[in-house]
């Protein structure tokens, strides 16, 4: 992970929250979220992996400051967290729908680190089940993952060496870690994300396969191979 020079940390507040979004092809959208950030936060990262949309046009016309970095979710994270000069470092996908008072919640949790519940925006029940689950397991065990809203205090994210440079799981290997040295919280309102991920090649079919895949990668199949089988998910198409 990058390093940070003196005059930049002497610029950390305990007060200052900023939020850092990895995009690929999101000029659709950002600018939704980029919008209500505005009231949640102090700072806004785009980590950009080479867009060839008008994604960069849509994070500066929304405010955001831009960094160009490697594509992929881990090095794009890292690199918006190198620029962020905020003492709380939250990570946010960029089809998150971000409720009022959820920076509120993340400035007055007093763990170091943690998520959200989340609620996936469709009627559809498995779905809203997926949410429902997701939220439990992370409350139980602290798996969390990016369409969380991951949040962490800048010297525990440091400590921790910042998301690894995976093809995939990059979350789920960073929140495990986090998990056996610190408390975490899982803090609501909930987020909302997008179910399009899913509902791309079929709700079942995808929830089966990211399980799949979940489960290869708790018994140490090659995150190389595993990266492969991620990239053709419907849940991989977008940073």
């Amino acid at each position: 992970m990058a390093t940070l020079d003196q005059r930049t940390r002497a610029r950390y507040t305990a007060g200052v929250l900023s939020a850092i979004i990895p995009t690929l092809g999101e000029c659709a959208a950002l600018p939704g979220l980029l919008a209500r950030l505005r009231a949640e936060v102090d700072e806004v990262i785009v980590a950009d992996g080479g867009s060839t949309d008008g994604t960069i046009a849509a994070a500066e016309a929304g405010g955001a400051r831009v960094v160009r970095a490697p594509r992929g979710r881990g090095p794009q994270l890292n690199a918006g967290a190198a620029v962020a000069t905020g003492r709380i470092l939250w990570f946010l996908h960029a089809d998150t729908r971000v409720p009022a008072g959820a920076g509120v919640a993340v400035r007055a949790s007093r763990t170091a680190w943690g998520c959200f519940a989340v609620r996936v925006d469709s009627r559809d029940l498995r779905l809203r089940w997926c949410g429902r689950w997701m939220t439990e397991r992370a409350r139980r065990t602290g798996s969390c993952t990016g369409d969380m809203g991951m949040w962490f205090h800048r010297p525990i994210f440091e400590a921790l060496g910042g998301f690894p440079p995976l093809p995939a799981f990059e979350d789920l290997e960073l929140s495990e870690r986090a998990r056996y040295r610190h408390p975490w919280s899982v803090l609501g309102p909930p987020l909302g994300t997008s179910a399009r991920r899913w509902e791309r090649e079929g709700t079942t079919r995808t929830i089966l396969r990211m399980w799949a895949l979940r489960a290869a990668w708790r018994a140490g199949v090659d995150p190389q191979r595993l990266g492969r089988a991620y990239a053709s998910s419907p849940r991989s198409s977008e940073s």
